[in-house]
């Protein structure tokens, strides 16, 4: 996959993933983080229908009877054998301070250890003006790990996407590809236009 065509599936998502996630929502009103998770599953899975008849799409669902396989959303490639998409989703809980970096670096890690072209992490940060500074605080936490990670292969494209304010025209995408095998400390993820 080229970073083009993962900077594209972004784009889509971001198009539908809040519309997708108030029905839900309003269908379970007590249920408002697993709302935005099943909806970023469901729009990944029809983006990997349209794009390629032999992606599978493998995530946790009672309905359909499937189980996830380590991350939250995979696109396996029936054909060829691979992972092309991994994507992790850390929303949050009621229980944890809002947009918790720890908790989005714990899902984060998942996705280090993945073999799979593109790898995809979204969270929400929570920022606000009350709640300033944890968009930051998130992609300082994850470039470290990102950064101290001794497993890279060149070529992966790593995209991190931030669903606070999406009504918004705020940038929420950040993407690095990875240049070289193994541990590389000059790793940084650079800012994405959403248009």
């Amino acid at each position: 996959m080229e970073i083009e065509e993962a900077e594209a599936i972004c784009r889509e998502l971001l198009r539908t993933v809040r519309s997708r996630a108030e029905k839900l929502k309003k269908l379970n009103p007590k249920r408002e983080f697993t709302a935005w998770t099943s909806a970023v599953k469901a729009v990944l899975e029809e983006i990997g229908i349209k794009k390629n008849k032999h992606y599978e799409s493998l995530y946790s669902s009672k309905e359909k009877e499937l189980h996830e396989f380590l991350v939250d959303f995979t696109w396996w490639d029936k054909k060829n054998k691979v992972t092309v998409l991994a994507c992790e989703c850390e929303f949050g809980n009621t229980r944890d301070e809002p947009g918790n970096p720890g908790r989005v670096g714990e899902d984060f890690d998942k996705l280090l250890s993945v073999k799979a072209s593109f790898k995809l992490m979204i969270f929400d940060s929570y920022e606000s003006k009350k709640n300033t500074g944890q968009t930051q605080k998130i992609l300082h936490n994850l470039s470290s790990r990102f950064r101290g990670f001794g497993q890279h292969i060149a070529g992966e494209i790593y995209i991190l996407l931030d669903t606070r304010d999406l009504d918004r025209e705020r940038q929420r995408l950040w993407q690095c590809v990875t240049k070289k095998d193994g541990r590389d400390r000059s790793l940084v993820f650079s800012e994405l236009s959403v248009k």
